[in-house]
This record gives structure tokens, C-alpha cells and sequence, in this order.
């Protein structure tokens, strides 16, 4: 305190409430004369924030974490433990598949693993600057996974239905016919993680990465593996449509590229 500098008071138990605060010493000829402690209500002003994400639509949470020396603790309420009392969970430490224990070793941004109730999520993880939290946004994989799926099956039958309904040649029903089936398996099983993956990326502010990415797969493989298929293969159109389904294949495997070399 002999800095000066306001400081953090950790998440504790106050009169039956869970509390945390700032407090600011006052320092006179390199002592310290005094301090200005300011506390707040955990659950009005933090937990009230973590609630709003995410909606209705989609089975997840947002929670805040911290390392101990026993391990993990878990500092907010717990959509899948709600009968925990509030800063009792601790998980061991060591167990990387966790998202917290990832974001506690500096691997923030777009992860996978499992949560403190063991299920499958997706999420992200970042630092809290100027404490010692992490914040955990994730969703259960099953639940984010499934509603890509639904949707890419509904484009799918419907592109039948629009097949049926346009009369095309036969030569344009065998180019449906072939690039079809393959684009809807593709859109259901590698669309939904090379898409959705970028996208969180994006909106927690990693956009350099994400543009780079992108940009260079556009260029090297649905462009220059198009030129190649098309004009010394001669796969036709579908070789087109082929190349653009590979490139959501290595845009499935380039985030965790990347998330191994933030694990390293």
C-alpha cells in the first residue's frame, strides 16, 4: 500500500453477503496515514452483469474464476452446482481440459473442454485486468453445435425442394445432384465450428488473427485449389464447390493451431 495505488479487495463474505471493493491509501512522506475503502454488492453490481449472458435460446453461462493454493475457485453462481454455496467450489488444480484452468495459464480467447460439472462447452476465456479472475463464457457443445445443425439440415431439404420447383436441365440437375449431398453433410458436421469459432474470436476483439486467416484461405485454397481442380483436373463446376467445403476444413484446424501455441 505504500505505492499509493488503489487496490483490489477479492470477493468475501460480509454480514451473509457476498462483497468486494477497492481501497485507496493515503501516503504522506512515504507512509501510510490512512485508506478509503469503497465496497459493492457482489450480486447487484457483478453477478447482475454475468446473468444477462446468455439468452433463452442457447444452454450456457458466464462465470468468473480465480487460482488458490488448493486449486480453482469458482467466485459466482453456478447454473449446474446451483445448490453450492457461493466461493465453496474448488476444483484440483492441474486438469488443462477445464476452461478456467486454461484461462488461469494464459490461454484466453476462443477455447474447448469441459466445465466445473464435467460437460463438453465451447466458450471463451480472457484475463480481468488488475485482478486475479478470469471470466468463463461457454455453452454446452451438444446444445451450441445442435442449433447449426438444424439449421443446416432446413437449407438442405429446402434446396431439394428448389431443385424440384426451377426447371434446370440435366446437366445442371447432375451438378446439384453431385455438389448437394456432400455441402449438406459439410454445412452440418465442419461449417458450425469454422464459422462460429471466427465469429467469438471477433467479438472478443482477436480480429487480426481471424482476417489474416480468412484472407489466406480464400486466396490459397478456394481460389488457387479452384484453378487447380477445375483447369488441369477438370472437375467442372463442382470442383468449386469442393474447394470452398476443404476450406472450411482448414479453417476448422487453424484456431487450434493457435490454441496450442498459447497452451506452449
Amino acid at each position: 500500500m505504500e505505492t499509493g495505488q488503489t487496490q483490489l479487495v477479492d470477493l468475501h463474505e460480509f454480514e451473509r453477503e457476498i462483497v468486494f471493493g477497492t481501497v485507496t491509501p493515503r501516503v504522506e512522506n512515504g507512509r501510510v496515514i490512512g485508506a478509503a475503502y469503497f465496497q459493492r454488492s457482489a450480486r447487484a453490481d457483478l453477478y447482475s452483469i454475468l446473468a444477462q449472458w446468455p439468452d433463452s435460446t442457447l444452454a450456457g453461462e458466464a462465470l468468473l474464476a480465480e487460482r488458490t493454493e488448493d486449486g480453482i475457485r469458482f467466485l459466482s453462481p453456478l447454473v449446474y452446482r446451483p445448490n453450492i454455496p457461493l466461493l465453496s467450489l474448488v476444483l484440483p488444480k492441474g486438469d488443462n481440459k477445464i476452461l478456467a484452468e486454461q484461462g488461469l495459464n494464459s490461454q484466453t480467447g476462443l477455447v474447448q473442454g469441459t466445465d466445473y460439472a464435467e460437460n463438453q462447452v465451447l466458450g471463451a476465456v480472457y484475463r480481468i485486468p488488475g485482478t486475479p479472475w478470469v471470466l468463463v463464457a461457454k455453452a454446452l457443445k451438444t446444445d451450441a453445435m445442435g442449433i447449426a445443425d438444424v439449421i443446416s439440415l432446413v437449407s438442405a431439404l429446402a434446396a431439394i425442394v428448389l431443385l424440384a420447383i426451377f426447371s434446370l436441365s440435366e446437366q445442371a440437375l447432375d451438378i446439384a445432384s453431385k455438389v448437394l449431398p456432400p455441402l449438406a453433410i459439410a454445412c452440418c458436421l465442419v461449417w458450425p465450428v469454422s464459422f462460429a469459432f471466427p465469429n467469438v474470436l471477433r467479438a472478443a476483439g482477436d480480429a487480426k488473427y481471424t482476417m489474416i486467416v480468412s484472407a489466406s484461405t480464400m486466396w490459397i485454397v478456394r481460389f488457387g485449389l479452384s484453378w487447380l481442380l477445375v483447369k488441369q483436373f477438370h472437375f467442372g463446376l463442382e470442383g468449386v464447390w469442393y474447394c470452398m467445403m476443404i476450406d472450411w476444413v482448414v479453417l476448422d484446424t487453424l484456431p487450434e493451431a493457435k490454441k496450442g501455441r498459447a497452451a506452449r
